[in-house]
């Protein structure tokens, strides 16, 4: 898909390419922890994303150009919660990688993962262009911000945007 994509001249058909391609990519890099894993019904998101982040930026020819920092602390899920967090992490890379970067140079990820209590936090950052104020969560013209304001919903969590020298999204919820 990844090669269809690049080949494409028109760039709508190309960005549905790399969608499907890197959701492709993020169900592939799960099911392979799922199968390797020793723990009963549960995976750590810090090996787990690690390789997935990686992967999905990846699969953007510009990718290798973007500076990726992870504190990702080691906490396990079971496979329907981690699908959706990391369908959250796939749109939201994808988004920065499509819209956040027109140009590469100094391009910036920033993934950090937590749990204080019962409580997880994932945030994540780009030092792109900002997400115009028009743009919400509920209100987006594409697929890919309202799909995350649902994903976050599904696992009993709230996600804010926050826009500063680039967007940060704050994804919380219970364990």
């Amino acid at each position: 898909l990844w090669i269809q994509a690049n080949a494409q001249k028109n760039i709508n058909a190309k960005d549905i390419l790399l969608d499907a391609a890197s959701y492709i990519k993020s169900m592939i890099v799960l099911y392979d922890k799922l199968y390797h894993t020793d723990a009963e019904n549960t995976i750590s998101i810090k090996e787990y994303f690690t390789s997935l982040i990686k992967e999905i930026l990846q699969i953007f020819p510009q990718g290798e150009n973007v500076r990726l920092k992870m504190q990702i602390n080691e906490i396990s899920f079971n496979p329907k919660k981690l699908s959706s967090i990391a369908l959250i992490i796939n749109e939201l890379i994808t988004n920065a990688m499509k819209y956040a970067f027109a140009d590469f140079k100094d391009a910036e990820i920033r993934v950090d993962v937590y749990q204080k209590e019962n409580t997880v936090t994932l945030l994540f950052e780009d030092n792109g262009v900002t997400i115009p104020e028009s743009i919400t969560l509920e209100n987006s013209p594409g697929f890919g911000l309202r799909l995350i304001d649902l994903l976050a919903k599904q696992v009993n969590g709230i996600i804010l945007m926050e826009r500063k020298n680039g967007t940060k999204f704050i994804l919380k919820f219970e364990v």
